[in-house]
């Protein structure tokens, strides 16, 4: 007899496996079952609908994604008190898939309600509460509030430090996130040690977050005037792209357009810049950041090869698209309208 346990562990193994149009599909008939023999609100049931919203969000189906989290939070809100770390859980997933589609303002209460309801359900010295604090910070690193994205990281990696060694996996997660910030802040020093820590655990926290650790490694030292030393690392950032226009490499594209601009290599900077353009058009949604941070930097390069009539057209929708998602005090916007001018 298949039952909903073994059609979402299948499912779920699916997912492992990078195989998610089958994982969806097996994901749908295990929630379906679920439904049926347990009721729309069981906890059972919720886990189905959480994994599957997880495997649209790796399709990159952000709009169908957020609707099946919204719906199973609301069920979840029906089931559980506030406080239930499973529903904070599903909050934060629920916010960060907001962000992706450009709509940080009803992100940011969600993260905030998930990070309260954590401190009063489980307590301010847990895991799961340096988790809730890691994805408030990476919402101001987003918006571009650098200082109080340091502050909120700060507090999560002291808060891992106490309930880790200094390898740990939280540990590891809030450096990433913080020498990030720092970079962005010009705290150069503090960003290359929170950065270079992840890439000495790149074993343990896997390829995805090394592969920003380095590029933005690499970026540092360009800044510094260093990039014969930042080389290595924007190769190795760039070492999973096998010629594939997967949206997840507009990210390392577009540091590796602003690294070789740095770098004084204009042609690299041009080539790598358009691509990430191209995919970003193709494959992110509109008011994303990413997306607008690629067309900024491959507008930049193009200024300085000398090719401004081509840069302009790349900057004004993305300064549209970051006005509506940020607001037009966000610096990101006066830099690409700066760029217009």
């Amino acid at each position: 007899i298949v039952t909903s346990d073994i059609l979402g562990n299948i499912a779920v193994r699916l997912d492992t496996l990078g195989r998610y149009a089958e994982a969806a599909d097996i994901g749908e008939q295990a929630i379906a079952m679920s439904e049926l023999v347990n009721g729309p609100r069981h906890p059972y049931t919720l886990v189905r609908m959480s994994n599957q919203a997880l495997v649209l969000l790796r399709q990159r189906k952000l709009e169908a994604a957020a609707e099946l989290f919204a719906e199973t939070i609301r069920r979840a809100r029906q089931t559980w008190p506030a406080t239930d770390p499973r529903l904070a859980f599903y909050i934060q997933n629920y916010a960060q898939t907001l962000e992706l589609l450009g709509r940080h303002d009803e992100a940011l209460p969600l993260l905030q309600e998930a990070a309260d309801n954590t401190r009063a359900g489980i307590g301010a010295e847990s895991l799961e509460f340096v988790g809730r604090l890691y994805g408030v910070g990476k919402w101001h690193i987003d918006k571009g509030n650098y200082a109080e994205a340091i502050r909120v990281l700060s507090e999560a990696k002291d808060l891992a430090l106490r309930l880790q060694d200094e390898n740990g996996y939280y540990v590891v997660l809030a450096s990433l996130a913080l020498g990030g910030a720092q970079l962005r802040s010009g705290e150069l020093q503090e960003a290359e040690r929170n950065l270079r820590h992840v890439i000495a655990n790149r074993v343990r926290m896997g390829r995805n977050l090394v592969v920003r650790a380095a590029g933005w490694l690499a970026l540092l030292y360009a800044v510094e005037g260093r990039s014969d030393e930042g080389m290595p690392y924007i190769r190795d950032a760039l070492a999973d792209d096998e010629g594939t226009n997967n949206a997840s490499l507009v990210a390392p594209l577009t540091v590796a357009t602003e690294f070789f601009r740095l770098a004084n290599d204009l042609g690299e900077s041009l080539t790598l810049g358009e691509r990430a353009q191209r995919i970003a058009e193709e494959q992110l949604p509109p008011r994303n950041w990413v997306a607008a941070l690629a067309s900024e930097q491959y507008a930049r390069t193009l200024l300085a090869a000398g090719r401004a009539p081509e840069a302009r057209p790349l900057v004004e929708r993305p300064a549209t698209d970051l006005e509506g998602a940020f607001g037009s005090g966000d610096p990101r916007v006066a830099s690409l309208r700066a760029l217009i001018e």
